[in-house]
């Protein structure tokens, strides 16, 4: 198990975080190309638009899960409260109504970053210090209910329930070195206490780490009251493209934890 530092080292630790601005490489999105069954998806910068076309009397579209926040969704030109709910699932998203404005209606999605399907995003690559910042957006998740949440008020890997739901960032390492491991959790009362492991592997050979961490998850009180822990120190000796990896080891209770982000400060 491991135990936390001083508090003069979490100020260090937390004005490292501050300091040390994400870098992304991405490509340009091919969601417009998606096609959903009586509407057109159309893409302004990070705005996506949903037009359900004349006849449509659903009340609901799925859309495949994008690599980016949500800010709010709305119907376009219309005022007040939205009355649509989203519901990430696995791999999409579903967003329900209980009745559209008009069957030529557009739904307004409001992102915090490009709208990227997951497959399309590259490895993240290191800020100038070397560090590396890996936001839940970016994660790629594994198992029978572990998903990207990604309402403004949830924005994490979440519905962590079972041993084999997993989640995973793509990390390119330009400073080789010692990091120090920080995590962003959430956990929910009485569910702390269950344990995971944070391991770092080459790409292509995740089943041969060079660098883990197994820490105990610390209850929060809410899943989505998040904090910052630090959890140790990792020596990564190798440039290139790595795989960073958070699995359960134990489950004190139904869930996990969330997780917003993990963040790789590069030591001096």
């Amino acid at each position: 198990m491991f135990h936390l530092r001083s508090s003069s080292s979490l100020l260090t630790l937390a004005i490292a975080i501050a300091c040390s601005a994400p870098t992304y490489v991405i490509a340009q999105s091919k969601l417009a190309e998606v096609q959903i069954a009586d509407a057109k998806l159309e893409v302004e910068g990070q705005t996506v638009l949903i037009h359900l076309q004349p006849g449509f009397i659903g009340k609901s579209v799925e859309l495949p899960r994008l690599a980016a926040p949500v800010r709010s969704i709305q119907w376009r030109g219309q005022a007040g409260p939205s009355n649509i709910k989203l519901q990430p699932e696995l791999t999409s998203w579903k967003l329900a109504w209980d009745a559209a404005p008009t069957s030529n209606a557009t739904i307004e999605i409001q992102l915090d970053a490009p709208p990227l399907l997951i497959e399309e995003c590259k490895p993240i690559e290191a800020s100038g210090d070397g560090s590396l910042f890996l936001p839940a957006h970016f994660a790629t998740t594994a198992g029978d209910k572990i998903r990207y949440e990604p309402q403004p008020f949830k924005n994490t890997v979440g519905y962590w329930a079972g041993l084999q739901n997993t989640a995973t960032w793509n990390l390119n390492i330009t400073k080789p070195g010692k990091f120090n491991v920080a995590i962003l959790q959430g956990c929910g009362s009485g569910n702390g206490g269950s344990t995971a492991e944070v391991t770092l592997s080459r790409a292509g050979s995740s089943n041969d780490p060079v660098a883990s961490i197994e820490f105990e998850v610390q209850e929060t009180g809410h899943f989505q009251n998040f904090i910052w822990r630090h959890l140790g120190e990792v020596n990564l000796n190798d440039a290139g493209e790595h795989v960073l990896r958070i699995s359960p080891k134990n489950l004190k209770r139904a869930a996990l934890m969330d997780v917003r982000a993990v963040h790789l400060i590069r030591l001096p």
